[in-house]
């Protein structure tokens, strides 16, 4: 193409060099017109990942009162819990975002249930000098694929400290995402277009009155059971990604807190009940887990590890096996970044509280299992020092 440019005469390519650089310069007056018009704005465009639409941002400014912006939940953010908060960020208060996916915005549960309820309350029964903020940066779906995009939004309102509850969700975005996680040329030229307010706009035109963009259900992901490749595949992916979180964060000053996920062990893995499996070809999964059910109705010791390898086994794991949890483990070591690791904390999900489980489902806590959790994180940060409120000037 530059040969074929380079022999032409110098009054054609003079003519062509203009054409070029005038309509580059119509395309960057009309963004510039839309910018400030409003129009094609980012959270107009959609989000490829788990087909959400218009995911970015997730948080938008408001009113403006005594000099401060109002920032609340972007009302296209679906899956999310509203809420809103002070941007720039008042005096002697530590704002904390707490990130992840369902378990973090309180799948089943009420407001004052969920985690970031219930840890704003724990952080702030340990620093009664401070007033702890809290925000819920959760959505239902969220992995560490598409983290680091909220990531960067979340750093322009001056977190204190930022909690990641990661991992259950990665495999089944492994599935979900796929054409996204691991673009091709056309996908990356897609996504590239959604970038701009002039495609955002025609796109809009054409299909307006047409039927809006309904998120997917979170059923069972496409693909059959899990293959040995790419298990190892999810669990590099998410050690890079998470990686990166941490790199990012450092860079910009702000600590971190990972835990590792916990799931309820007593909730059947793919193609098994409390019997075996219906049709009765038990996998390995579900033979540990028949196993595990009788050992544990016998007070048997050896009733957690048949349930443990149940999940580790599960052939379709929508509930995130131990290899997971043992890269936030690696990750915490190598950049000496606080661990509350609640494997431990809570013998691995099989803890109970008067006897009454601590999940809803297979690997969502309840309103006590989020009580655990927080007072698990709140006394690691105070012990660790991690929360402080900068002084007023």
């Amino acid at each position: 193409m530059l040969e074929v440019f380079a022999n032409m005469k110098w009054g054609l390519r003079r003519r062509l060099l203009f054409v070029f650089i005038a309509t580059g310069a119509a395309l960057g007056f009309a963004e510039l017109v839309l910018c400030l018009g409003g129009y094609g704005a980012p959270g107009e465009r959609p989000d490829p990942f788990r087909g959400y639409s218009s995911h970015h941002p997730v948080f938008v400014k408001g009113d403006r009162v005594g000099g401060s912006w109002q920032v609340s939940t972007s009302d296209f953010s679906t899956g999310m819990r509203p809420q809103g908060f002070s941007h720039p960020k008042p005096t002697d208060t530590a704002r904390v975002f707490l990130i992840g996916g369902s378990s973090v915005a309180g799948l089943y549960l009420r407001k004052h249930q969920t985690l970031s309820r219930q840890l704003g309350s724990g952080l702030s029964k340990h620093h009664a000098d401070l007033d702890v903020e809290v925000i819920n940066a959760g959505r239902e779906g969220k992995s560490s694929h598409t983290v680091l995009k909220l990531l960067d939004e979340v750093l322009r309102y001056e977190p204190d400290l930022l909690v990641f509850y990661l991992g259950h969700n990665d495999w089944p975005n492994s599935r979900w995402d796929a054409e996204f996680i691991d673009p091709g040329l056309g996908t990356r030229l897609r996504m590239g277009l959604d970038q701009s307010r002039i495609y955002v706009g025609l796109r809009s035109l054409i299909q307006s009155g047409g039927a809006s963009e309904v998120p997917p259900a979170f059923d069972t992901p496409p693909g059959g059971e899990l293959g040995r490749g790419e298990l190892g595949a999810v669990e590099r992916r998410f050690e890079e990604n998470m990686e990166a979180v941490l790199e990012r964060a450092a860079a910009a000053g702000v600590q971190v807190v990972l835990c590792t996920v916990i799931s309820n062990p007593y909730s059947p893995p793919a193609d098994c009940g409390p019997n075996g499996a219906p049709d009765g070809r038990e996998n390995e999964a579900c033979q540990h887990f028949v196993s595990g059910m009788r050992l544990d109705e016998a007070s048997d010791p050896l009733a957690s590890m048949e349930l443990k390898m149940a999940v580790q086994k599960d052939s379709i794991p929508v509930r995130a096996w131990d290899d997971l949890n043992e890269v936030l483990r690696t990750l915490s070591a190598r950049h000496d970044t606080t661990l509350v690791d609640l494997v431990q904390v809570m013998d691995g999900g099989f803890e109970t509280v008067r006897g009454q489980p601590l999940f809803v489902d297979d690997l969502h806590p309840n309103a006590v299992g989020n009580q655990r959790i927080a007072e698990a994180i709140a006394t690691r940060v105070f012990e660790e020092g991690l929360l402080q409120a900068e002084a007023a000037p």
